[in-house]
């Protein structure tokens, strides 16, 4: 009886490895429409068949049954402190660990430094535990080179980082997203909008967020929309300026710059492009639901390590996540009444005339 092809043997035929005949069998954009081509081709040629127990767990995956008796997904911190405070980050462990538990996995959670400074170390102590599954939580941007040994692992991540470039990502669709954000807020009356955020946050999405404002324009947005890029200690009373000489009427602003630009301008609406869950009924905007992003980076991640797809794919690929355009108090601020002149003052300031 001919001995069953596998998928190491159409590897070593096709010239590739076997992560990318896996995913390529699976008819995967991962991998590029000539080498699927090729790689299936050879499949039948040579007879290949999944192997059925395989294919069973596959199935298990994809409809939310639990698999195995709780391996552990690693998720890697790499921001100020070892333990999270932002609200929207908890969110996303929240409904990381909850998807994780579903599908018979265990969430635990590591730190590696800041701006991961110990990630090589990190990758030690992971690779010895015998963790094969890693998630990269939201990332500090910019930041240096990330030294770890991706090969070893089964790596996904939760935001976008420029420097690892072919690092699976699962995300929020920033372009297509402020886009809608723009035309909400043109449909409410905004004339001149003031979009307000961190340089650094716009740069980790591969500036997802200016792009949007390209793509509202493109689709025949007819409100004028004026970017400004701050640092991360943006100074305040500049930007009070800015807004007057713009003649602004709309804010729409990045998580870190909402609370600033709401205080000092409070008559204007304004969008988030972050609500957290507990700002839901103050803030109006896009609600991202970053436990929604937790549970599909798990569910992505646990097909992966089924088929034991390891290292950073030969083509990147990401699962984009929609938000949505919430309402809320921000963005129908009450108007504070002028003072009015007292009746003296008037006449007296009408003879000067």
């Amino acid at each position: 009886m001919p001995q069953r092809v596998s998928i190491r043997d159409l590897a070593r035929m096709a010239g590739v490895s076997p992560a990318t005949v896996s995913l390529a069998l699976r008819d995967s954009d991962e991998v590029s429409a000539a080498t699927r081509a090729r790689v299936q081709a050879l499949a039948r040629e040579h007879d290949y068949r999944s192997h059925p127990a395989l294919s069973m767990v596959m199935g298990q995956v994809s409809r939310g049954i639990r698999l195995h008796d709780e391996e552990i997904i690693a998720l890697i911190r790499s921001g100020i402190e070892a333990d999270e405070k932002a609200p929207g980050q908890r969110e996303l462990l929240a409904g990381a660990s909850e998807e994780a538990h579903r599908l018979g996995y265990r969430l635990e959670t590591f730190w590696a430094g800041y701006k991961a400074a110990n990630s090589r170390a990190l990758a030690r102590v992971l690779y010895h535990r015998g963790i094969r599954g890693v998630i990269w939580s939201t990332m500090p941007s910019p930041h240096p080179p990330i030294d770890f040994p991706w090969e070893r692992f089964v790596p996904i991540a939760c935001s976008l980082s420029p420097l690892v470039p072919r690092l699976p990502t699962v995300t929020t669709h920033h372009v297509n997203s402020m886009a809608t954000a723009l035309r909400e807020l043109t449909t409410l009356g905004a004339r001149r909008i003031g979009f307000l955020g961190w340089y650094s946050e716009d740069f980790r999405q591969n500036f997802g967020w200016s792009n949007g404002v390209h793509l509202y324009k493109l689709r025949g947005g007819t409100a004028t929309v004026i970017p400004l890029l701050t640092p991360e200690d943006p100074d305040w009373s500049a930007i009070r300026t800015w807004i007057a000489s713009e003649r602004i009427d709309t804010l729409v602003a990045t998580q870190g710059m909402i609370d600033g630009a709401t205080s000092i301008a409070p008559d204007l609406p304004a969008a988030s492009l972050d609500i957290p869950t507990s700002e839901l009924g103050r803030l109006g905007g896009l609600y991202q639901d970053t436990a929604r992003i937790g549970r599909h980076t798990v569910r992505s991640l646990a097909l992966r390590l089924v088929h034991g797809i390891t290292g950073l794919p030969e083509e990147s690929f990401s699962v984009l996540t929609e938000a949505t355009f919430v309402d809320g108090p921000s963005l129908h601020p009450r108007k504070t009444p002028r003072p009015r002149k007292r009746r003296n003052e008037a006449k007296s300031s009408s003879k000067r005339v």
